[in-house]
């Protein structure tokens, strides 16, 4: 018999969080009295925490953990465990506890009003320092440009989905998976919920993560960055073709030479440069092609424990 709610989360680094986690989501569970069942994916966590997830599972038979053969990605990882998820509706939250348990309440008394499919948090003021506000903030700026596909800005992982809603997600079969896109790609009604963050300081999302993020993002979902270096190729070519004649005709009628070999120079090493980005441009959304064409696994089960 499928539950009423079914709560998903993921292990990476998270030992320090995973029993304080289950015992205050179980606590908001129980006040409600509701049939619930826990998925816990590990996501090839290097530490203990696949451990104390066993721990719990042993105790409670309404928890499945499922373990990862190595770490694919937090948002496969994500996929993973809504693909096992039961019950009528589905919560999905991080165990770090940056997103209190807590929330759940607030969440599914939103859910309740029966108007969405989808109840997903905002946060109410973007956490961590300056440079992971400011960036955060230019990110969705940017993504929400270049893609046709809007992502709510500053959208949390915390979100109340119905079965119908999650079933659409998992038809997604991306390699290069975003998974803020697909959910606002998938459609459906969505209703935002404010919540605040807890700024715990210690994020595994390094610079180069979060850079590879986001060029894997766009190029996931837009193709105008194609359509911007044609359009600049265009722009440059006719741009060296006027300053050509204008060259031309003041040596022909006015006998003026051009003098300038550190502009000729530096003209080269900007062409240059621009080439070498584009080509590299090019090149993500041709890698992409070749990874998807191979149709690989987006992850790899090593075993379940628990009912799933």
């Amino acid at each position: 018999m499928n539950s009423e709610i079914s709560i998903v989360t993921t292990l990476y680094k998270s030992a320090p969080y995973i029993k304080i986690f289950y015992s205050r989501i179980v606590n908001e569970l129980k006040k409600l009295s509701l049939s619930y069942d826990i998925v816990i994916v590990n996501d090839g966590s290097p530490d203990e925490s696949l451990d104390l997830a066993l721990e719990i599972q042993k105790q409670d038979p309404c928890v499945v953990v499922i373990d990862l053969s190595r770490n694919f990605g937090h948002h496969k990882a994500i996929i993973e465990g809504l693909a096992f998820a039961k019950g009528a509706r589905i919560f999905l939250i991080d165990c770090d506890l940056e997103e209190p348990p807590e929330i759940f309440h607030a969440f599914n008394e939103r859910f309740n009003v029966g108007d969405c499919d989808v109840v997903y948090g905002v946060q109410s003021s973007r956490k961590g320092r300056l440079f992971e506000r400011v960036s955060g903030r230019y990110f969705y700026a940017l993504f929400n440009y270049l893609s046709d596909t809007k992502v709510p800005k500053d959208a949390t992982i915390a979100r109340m989905m119905s079965k119908e809603y999650v079933s659409s997600l998992l038809l997604f079969k991306e390699e290069s998976l975003f998974l803020g896109g697909i959910m606002s790609a998938a459609g459906y009604r969505q209703v935002p919920l404010q919540i605040q963050k807890v700024d715990k300081g210690n994020s595994t999302y390094t610079l180069k993560k979060k850079l590879e993020a986001t060029a894997s993002a766009i190029t996931s979902f837009s193709d105008k960055p194609l359509r911007i270096v044609f359009y600049s190729g265009i722009i440059i070519s006719a741009a060296s073709f006027l300053i050509a004649i204008s060259i031309l005709l003041q040596k022909i009628f006015w006998g003026v030479s051009i003098p300038g070999w550190a502009a000729l120079a530096i003209s080269i090493w900007f062409i240059g440069g621009l080439i070498i980005l584009f080509l590299g441009l090019v090149g993500i959304y041709v890698a992409k092609i070749f990874l998807q064409t191979k149709l690989r696994p987006a992850t790899i089960v090593r075993k379940i424990y628990g009912k799933a």
